[in-house]
């Protein structure tokens, strides 16, 4: 294959990915695609390396999930379930969320051959805990598996969170409150020099 059979291979578009799919001569198939993005990015990734960005508290964060059918036959009942890590607050999602569990819950009913549908989860990180170094950069996994009686697959996007850096002494205004004390301090020594005449 030339150089640019394989630039064009790697940089086709989702419809050719769709037509290479109905190509599967063998069973039924299904392929579950995870990827993730910070809010503030036009762009999903695989996986979100700490060196890129790594989410606090109040961060937004969405997760999209591409199920496609990449066999020769029309998939049926196909059930998707997104297993959620801890500290996300969900603002938006398909399907029906059980909480106890932490899983989002959604019916496909039909997937043509060829087809991909996209799912979309968006969520607040939240309940990151701030007193303890332990919650540094700490691996998130989020996996989504797509299932029907004949077929299954699944995929994880993975990312870091972390606690907002906390002063070991507690307060953000520590650094006033200390030249405030040794302001009055120094006043209070000035005066009762002052006052005794030396």
């Amino acid at each position: 294959m030339t150089s640019t059979g394989i630039l064009a291979s790697i940089f086709s578009s989702k419809a050719v990915l769709a037509q290479n799919y109905s190509q599967n001569s063998g069973g039924p198939s299904i392929v579950v695609d995870k990827k993730v993005r910070p809010i503030s990015d036009t762009n999903f990734y695989d996986n979100i390396n700490p060196n890129v960005k790594v989410f606090n508290n109040g961060d937004q964060i969405e997760f999209k999930i591409t199920v496609s059918n990449n066999s020769n036959q029309v998939l049926y009942n196909i059930e998707l379930k997104d297993i959620l890590p801890k500290y996300l607050s969900l603002l938006f999602y398909p399907g029906v969320f059980n909480k106890t569990d932490n899983v989002v819950f959604t019916d496909i009913d039909q997937l043509n051959i060829g087809e991909s549908r996209d799912y979309f989860i968006r969520a607040n990180v939240s309940n990151v805990p701030t007193t303890t170094l332990a919650m540094l950069n700490v691996l998130q996994i989020n996996k989504a598996c797509a299932s029907n009686n004949l077929v299954s697959d699944c995929d994880q996007a993975e990312y870091f969170i972390s606690a907002k850096n906390v002063p070991a002494t507690g307060a953000d205004d520590l650094g006033i409150k200390t030249a405030m004390v040794l302001l009055v301090s120094i006043s209070a020594v000035g005066l009762r020099k002052l006052a005794r005449g030396y």
